[in-house]
């Protein structure tokens, strides 16, 4: 564990002494899902050693620690895009935080668009996989030599240390996809399973580009959640992931989208999207 870990897992630990069982990251509109726990601390992003600030409509910046379904729960109200300029290592720190603070599992949540012309605004995807065209993307200004190499040893570190090699999507748990569907299926809310394609924006695509998401095989597209999937994989941690679907791609009669929409649309789910998630996450944990 490096330094700046050790001392976020420190201040953490300091301001809460519980040990967390669920982690939860909460996406673009969402973040009132952490409205649903009994809140013990809060703690601003800034407060955090090696927190970066999150600069997203829509995201906080907050963590929160309470109880959620009766479970000890560490929920971040926002998350850091690539988008935003910063690292991959930065925007994976909250999910390596949350991992040393002893998480047995990890729901993450995201505003996409829909590519299935047949999907309405408010559905929810269960991702049972992903497309990753994010992580590896060479755009920025950076030194992306140095950062690559940063990168990869840091990933390599982890899974020598774990001394297996996993699946990006590998920590997308079935069982708890599935109960989040029964809940849904309870709720009249429109669910079902999906494929996630992860690029890095920050813009919406255009016709060609959803054309081609759809051929590859996605269902939904956004700009974050695989690089958090990737780091819970490698420490076996199981994963529940939620895209809410905010605009629906008909690229024979692409509309406007802005991220208030985008903002507006998940919020209308809000509600429904806490209690498939505290529902769900007390019924995998009860087993």
């Amino acid at each position: 564990m490096d330094s700046e870990l050790q001392e976020a897992l420190a201040f953490v630990q300091g301001k809460w002494g519980r040990a967390p069982r669920v982690g939860i990251i909460l996406g673009t509109g969402s973040g009132g899902v952490a409205n649903r726990l009994q809140v013990e601390q809060a703690l601003d992003y800034s407060q955090i050693p090696g927190f970066v600030r999150s600069t997203a409509t829509g995201h906080r910046g907050q963590v929160i620690c309470g109880t959620f379904g009766g479970l000890p729960t560490i929920a971040m109200q926002g998350r850091f895009h690539r988008y935003e300029g910063w690292t991959f290592d930065q925007t994976v720190f909250p999910t390596r935080l949350m991992a040393a603070l002893g998480i047995q599992g990890l729901v993450v949540t995201n505003a996409a668009g829909g590519v299935d012309p047949r999907m309405k605004q408010g559905d929810l995807i269960f991702l049972d996989s992903h497309i990753d065209l994010l992580t590896y993307w060479p755009g920025d200004q950076r030194d992306c030599h140095a950062r690559r190499e940063s990168r990869e040893n840091s990933r390599g570190d982890e899974a020598r240390e774990r001394g297996h090699l996993v699946r990006g999507d590998q920590a997308y748990c079935s069982k708890w996809r599935e109960m989040a569907q029964r809940h849904a299926n309870r709720l009249g809310v429109s669910a079902r399973s999906g494929v996630y394609v992860a690029l890095h924006g920050p813009n919406y695509e255009t016709r060609a580009e959803y054309r081609l998401i759809r051929k590859l095989g996605g269902d939904v597209v956004g700009m974050s959640t695989v690089a958090e999937v990737a780091v819970a994989s490698l420490r076996r941690i199981p994963v529940l992931a939620i895209s809410v679907v905010t605009n629906v791609a008909r690229p024979d009669a692409l509309e406007k989208t802005s991220g208030e929409e985008v903002v507006h649309a998940a919020r209308d789910v809000e509600a429904d999207l806490a209690t498939i998630i505290e529902q769900s996450a007390r019924e995998y944990f009860a087993d």
